[in-house]
């Protein structure tokens, strides 16, 4: 089984979770992965997070994503990398929305999957998105309900806690000493970072525009992942650039495949 990263654990207002209708986009979340999986790439599928239904009816779903890397809220995220997210899942959502009304006029005796799939696509904010190394991650999707976090446990007893040990008269003099030593070593760190945050911010412009064109070219990106295969071999820095690309050059291949599906496929 692939290891799963814990987005959140909330508490919803609806029925228990173990007595959602069968239908309910949370009890079909397979079904919804096989059908994306079918016809979408497979990082379209992992726009939606697992939810892992509590058995003691106390309403309380916890997240998770077989995507790895550190999960962050959208809203923690760089003005600039919160734009590459929100870019990455409307393109998704698009994508979806679009094979829920191809599958609805292609298939009108089976409307359950393009039923989900307008279901699934439903969230209610900014607050239900996560992002992993760059790919936007859903909680909470199917509808508008964001959740509530569980109460928290209470606190230690302060009266259990120890006071805090004496700091040593040594200390201060060693402390400056340090200093001293890293105000020299930051000087030239300090260099390094200007000519590596001069080297971001010109990715993530080439990357701006690259999306903007809505692969239409696709060349700016593959230009753009080129650069990065050469200023960062070993994959250290850049994780989210890299995944929008990457992710980006996904979905406009994908959209190539699927738009002459259309064109060679009989009405």
């Amino acid at each position: 089984m692939t290891p799963s990263v814990r987005l959140l654990t909330l508490i919803y207002a609806g029925p228990p979770a173990d007595r959602l209708a069968p239908d309910h986009p949370w009890q079909q979340f397979d079904a919804l992965g096989r059908t994306l999986r079918r016809h979408l790439p497979g990082a379209t599928a992992a726009v939606f997070a697992r939810p892992e239904i509590a058995v003691d009816g106390s309403g309380t779903i916890t997240w998770t994503s077989e995507l790895a890397g550190q999960p962050q809220p959208l809203s923690d995220l760089p003005d600039e990398a919160q734009a590459a997210a929100r870019r990455i899942l409307a393109d998704h959502l698009s994508a979806i929305s679009h094979l829920a009304d191809e599958l609805a006029r292609r298939e009108p005796d089976d409307p359950e999957p393009a039923r989900l799939l307008t279901r699934a696509i439903v969230y209610p904010g900014d607050e239900a998105v996560y992002v992993i190394d760059g790919a936007p991650v859903l909680i909470s999707w199917g509808g508008t309900d964001p959740g509530r976090p569980p109460p928290r446990a209470g606190g230690p007893d302060p009266a259990t806690v120890p006071p805090s040990p004496r700091r040593p008269a040594w200390i201060i003099p060693v402390l400056g000493l340090i200093a001293l030593a890293a105000l020299g070593l930051g000087i030239g760190l300090g260099v390094w970072l200007w000519q590596a945050q001069e080297t971001e911010e010109g990715l993530r412009e080439d990357l701006a525009v690259a999306l903007a064109n809505q692969c239409d070219p696709v060349a700016p990106l593959v230009a753009l992942a080129s650069r990065l295969e050469r200023i960062d071999r070993e994959d250290a820095r850049y994780a989210d650039i890299r995944m929008a690309v990457l992710t980006e050059i996904g979905i406009c291949e994908e959209a190539a495949l699927f738009t002459e599906r259309l064109a060679t496929e009989p009405p």
